[in-house]
């Protein structure tokens, strides 16, 4: 706002002009730009979240191409875990399994090489059974604690950072805490199929020992889930594993758990074992032939039982 005033200087009349604004203007002027910053921060936000989802599809992409690398050199993905036998009555010999995790088999073709070497070859050989659990020696935690890769982490997930990692995924959750070992999380890992069995015409593409091949993956390499996303524990699990995250040497998720989340929200520890993700309203999957795709967690169940199947025969088609 200008105001003119008149002053007299000498006798003459001279005109002085005042520049300023009143408190209405000040106040019209600071609502206007109130309003352009709430309408600006959401879009802020939405841009930052997609670039997000962008890198963390580029990390499934990345694993993808790493667990194919390694059928190529291997002739067989990586199995689902290093565990007991079929039949789950046979408990006597449980001690007697490695159970490390399809993620470590990986770490040769994802620049990890000298950290895989250095663990002693036994516990990653398929053909025996070597007790005690890898998560029982200190030497191989130890090991596995600097396994900090990013192409492990999603940047979406909230917390960064773990007290807890959990080791109980197709076998009896386990969880232990260490500065060291807690760095090592992941928030990707495989898919077993839609049933705890891992084996028959429900079976995903990594099982219980398996050595599956890329033959054996029937149901078309485009149509095959291989890698979702995980997040751990959350504030529905118990809070003795509140802060716990997937150990990088995790074995693979069953499909189940994510329909159940379609149903419950509060499963205890097993909620933390789901599929499942930080980005709203989907969870990203990577399938065998590299691509990955957004799944809702509102698909058709009979679709996502279909799509984690290897030779289901079922005729389906991700969904895009």
């Amino acid at each position: 706002m200008t105001r003119v005033r008149k002053i007299f200087v000498g006798g003459c009349a001279t005109t002085a002009i005042r520049r300023g604004f009143t408190i209405i203007e000040l106040m019209v002027v600071i609502a206007i730009i109130g309003i352009l910053l709430s309408l600006l921060l959401p879009a802020v936000q939405v841009a930052r979240e997609s670039a997000r989802v962008v890198n963390c599809r580029n990390n499934l992409r990345q694993l993808s191409v790493a667990c194919l690398a390694f059928e190529a050199t291997h002739l067989h993905i990586p199995p689902g875990h290093l565990g007991p036998p079929h039949n789950r009555a046979v408990t006597a010999t449980r001690d007697q399994d490695q159970w490390t995790g399809h993620l470590g088999f990986l770490l040769p073709q994802l620049e990890m090489a000298g950290i895989y070497q250095a663990i002693p070859p036994v516990w990653w050989d398929v053909s025996i059974r070597v007790g005690p659990h890898w998560y029982d020696d200190m030497l191989m935690r130890d090991q596995i604690g600097q396994i900090t890769a990013s192409v492990f982490h999603c940047p979406s997930d909230k917390d960064q950072t773990a007290e807890d990692l959990i080791i109980g995924i197709q076998y009896p959750m386990t969880s232990f805490g260490g500065a060291v070992s807690a760095r090592s999380f992941t928030n990707y890992l495989g898919s077993s199929g839609m049933y705890a069995e891992f084996e028959g015409v429900n079976a995903g593409c990594f099982g219980q020992r398996s050595t599956v091949q890329l033959r054996d993956i029937v149901d078309g390499l485009s149509n095959t889930l291989l890698f979702g996303e995980v997040t751990g524990a959350s504030e529905f699990d118990s809070p003795s594993i509140v802060t716990a995250k997937h150990s990088v040497m995790c074995g693979a998720v069953h499909l189940e758990h994510f329909v159940r989340q379609q149903q419950v929200s509060n499963l205890g520890p097993t909620y933390a074992t789901m599929f499942r993700s930080n980005h709203p309203g989907f969870v990203n999957f990577a399938f065998v032939d590299g691509a990955v795709i957004p799944i809702s967690e509102s698909i058709d169940l009979q679709l996502l039982r279909s799509l984690g199947t290897k030779a289901g025969g079922e005729i389906a088609q991700r969904p895009f």
